[in-house]
């Protein structure tokens, strides 16, 4: 059970996408076409071997021969994220759960209002031409395949911006929560960080999983600092 047919793991993961953007509304042109210029980008990379010089001492063919599905949205329960001990505090934070922003266990309470901490489909409602820029541009991931499927696949993340010469006061908390179901899924956690000339902050960003089960977390940064930025990153 979730093993992958004889079909290729290219084959299998553009097969995925073509179902998820049929069942997919909503989203701009510009970020349809970046989805579909990143998967074909995978299927041109193919999926990383050893290879490959990055995965000279981690084999990749055991990730490559489960059939992964799409993770399914799921809950997590305050308890379960207070039983982390992350100490989260009044600190702003962003909480994600395969994948999808979980409003309810987030937080702006202590945000500067000079910071944008927004999920990408809350900047995409409000102000997608801020995030346009950003999620077009594939020059920093044109050689790593497990990206291109992140860029083609991500269903939702995170958002921040630092104004030039501001020092955030509080440090900035990126939560990503893995929960799994019956079957094994995938989920794409994906964050942009712009950080203007001058500017300051903290961020952190955590990993974790709610349960059991057999999940791929296939995560994304970029983090995007301008001239005498200073941005202290923990993951």
């Amino acid at each position: 059970r979730g093993r992958m047919s004889e079909a290729s793991p290219e084959r299998h993961w553009s097969e995925s996408f073509g179902a998820v953007a049929a069942a997919r509304t909503g989203e701009p042109a510009w970020l349809e076409a970046a989805r579909k210029s990143a998967i074909a980008r995978f299927v041109a990379l193919g999926f990383p071997t050893r290879r490959d010089e990055a995965w000279k001492y981690t084999n990749p063919a055991p990730i490559a021969r489960i059939g992964w599905t799409p993770a399914a949205a799921a809950s997590v329960s305050r308890a379960a994220l207070d039983a982390l001990g992350l100490p989260l505090g009044e600190d702003p934070h962003l909480v994600f759960v395969n994948g999808r922003l979980a409003a309810e266990l987030s937080s702006h309470a202590g945000l500067d209002p000079a910071l944008t901490v927004a999920s990408y489909g809350q900047t995409l409602a409000n102000d997608p031409a801020a995030l346009e820029a950003h999620l077009v541009r594939t020059e920093p991931f044109d050689d790593r395949a497990f990206a291109a499927l992140a860029r083609a696949f991500a269903s939702d993340g995170a958002f921040v911006r630092i104004p030039r010469d501001h020092a955030a006061e509080r440090p900035i908390w990126l939560v990503f929560l893995s929960a799994p179901g019956a079957a094994p899924g995938a989920s794409h956690p994906r964050f942009t960080v712009i950080a203007e000339a001058s500017s300051r902050a903290m961020i952190f960003e955590v990993h974790a999983t709610i349960g059991a089960g057999v999940h791929l977390s296939n995560s994304l940064t970029e983090i995007r600092a301008g001239q005498n930025a200073q941005i202290d990153h923990v993951k």
